[in-house]
């Protein structure tokens, strides 16, 4: 079994493969895509949004999106160059991972220093996993006020 730090690594090289892969030989429609990740009824503050098409587009090509969680809770997709993520439906993955930071500043400086350990997911597994998430959204022309929530 695949321990959750290698898993989340794995998932972030897919991401980025997909993400800043060859240039498409044509622009595929894409739309924006933005909103609020809340886990237990609270903004997320942290974290990462990612998007991956359940069908490939007739290209072959796979196009994910993601987009890092603010601090607020909002998040918004980007794919490729191109803002937004490919129309139509999308399992969603979403990981925030403790980085075990400590609350005491470093030598010499005022952020706080990291600590060694694993890291470790703060929400639960089946959302960071592209097999078992539950989350799936359709992505349609236009605007895509998508609000996540993480409940478990």
């Amino acid at each position: 079994m695949v321990g959750t730090a290698p898993r989340a690594m794995l998932v972030l090289a897919v991401a980025g493969f997909t993400l800043g892969g060859c240039e498409a030989k044509k622009e595929l429609p894409h739309a924006r895509v933005h909103g609020k990740v809340t886990y237990q009824g609270k903004p997320l503050t942290y974290g990462s949004v990612m998007f991956f098409p359940v069908e490939a587009p007739k290209d072959g090509t796979l196009q994910g999106a993601s987009g890092d969680i603010q601090p607020d809770g909002t998040y918004e997709l980007k794919s490729q160059s191109t803002g937004g993520a490919l129309l139509g439906k999308h399992k969603v993955v979403v990981y925030a991972v403790d980085l075990g930071r400590s609350t005491q500043p470093s030598k010499g400086g005022t952020a706080p220093a990291a600590t060694k350990g694993t890291l470790k997911s703060v929400l639960p597994k089946i959302y960071s996993d592209l097999s078992t998430t539950p989350l799936v959204h359709t992505v349609v022309d236009g605007d895509n006020p998508i609000d996540i929530e993480i409940k478990n």
